[in-house]
């Protein structure tokens, strides 16, 4: 099973959201922590959007903006760990444009933690 860790910071706010086992937690502001069991429809969305991407190539990911290094947008990264444990995390990001090639999973993570 890979855990998924979503991590947006800055003066503005901070949005979390880990993805591990069956469950998702979730917390914006630092704030209250919402937790939720994850289904079987997530697990197979979520191996979708796996095959689009190439793991290894996560760290290379050319960053689109980087309105986050003057405080324009919240400093965000998304690390991927597989079960072997093999730990793979992206350049740091603006969370309101991350690189394409992730653009759908980071849509989806933010979706269902939302609902």
């Amino acid at each position: 099973m890979y855990k998924i860790e979503y991590k947006s910071f800055g003066r503005s706010g901070s949005e979390y959201i880990l993805l591990e086992k069956s469950t998702l937690k979730y917390v914006e502001n630092r704030q209250d922590t919402i937790m939720k069991r994850l289904k079987r429809k997530h697990y197979k969305a979520l191996h979708e959007y796996f095959k689009e991407i190439n793991l290894n190539s996560l760290r290379t990911l050319e960053v689109p903006s980087k309105k986050h290094q003057f405080d324009g947008a919240l400093a965000t990264t998304l690390t991927i760990t597989d079960p072997k444990p093999e730990v793979y995390r992206t350049p740091t990001f603006d969370d309101d444009n991350p690189p394409k090639k992730i653009k759908g999973i980071i849509a989806y993570i933010k979706s269902i933690s939302k609902k």
